[in-house]
């Protein structure tokens, strides 16, 4: 596992087939403008963004196939703001995004794979406000909505086969399903 800490920097996780990338972004403005790369092969890739402004203005993941993907957007403000956020690079690998800080996702766009589970959890005050949700066409689509008005103006597309209909909980009457 690596943690890194910095501001337009170019993180590279292992090449070797096997390892795990865990990037840390605690201050203000920390991980803003940074390119990062999952590892390839086993592992997971985690991006950790937990202080104001942390991912937010040109920060990009490449994720990877076969790893635990997971970004986590914490309690401070925005975050994860403006997020260049990518589908993962297989269409087999899970994703699961949590943003528990107020406006933490607010107008990002999730893409989940098409073939594997995704996950988003909003739970902070207006956390995935104004979100554009693009549920897996071939698998589960967990949508949590627990904090006040997490998902208010939210936009969720789906598959109608079957298992990809999102499983939403709670404040999910203030999110928008188009037609």
């Amino acid at each position: 596992s690596y943690t890194h800490n910095c501001y337009g920097a170019n993180i590279i996780g292992s090449t070797s087939g096997s390892g795990s990338l865990q990037v840390l972004c605690d201050n203000q403005y920390s991980c803003r403008n940074t390119d990062i790369t999952c590892p390839t092969g086993t592992g997971s890739c985690h991006l950790q963004c937990n202080g104001d402004n942390t991912c937010d203005i040109g920060t990009t993941i490449a994720w990877t196939e076969g790893n635990s993907n997971l970004l986590y957007c914490s309690a401070a403000t925005s975050s994860c703001g403006h997020f260049d956020y990518p589908p993962p690079l297989s269409p087999n690998t899970s994703l699961t995004v949590l943003c528990d800080g107020s406006y933490e996702c607010e107008n990002l766009i999730f893409t989940c794979p098409s073939n594997a589970a995704c996950t988003i959890r909003c739970t902070g005050s207006n956390s995935c406000q104004n979100a554009v949700i693009w549920c897996p066409s071939n698998a589960p689509c967990n949508i949590q909505c627990t904090g006040s008005n997490s998902c208010l103006r939210t936009v969720a597309h789906w598959s109608e086969n079957g298992q990809a209909i999102p499983a939403c909980t709670t404040d999910c009457n203030l999110m928008e399903v188009p037609s």
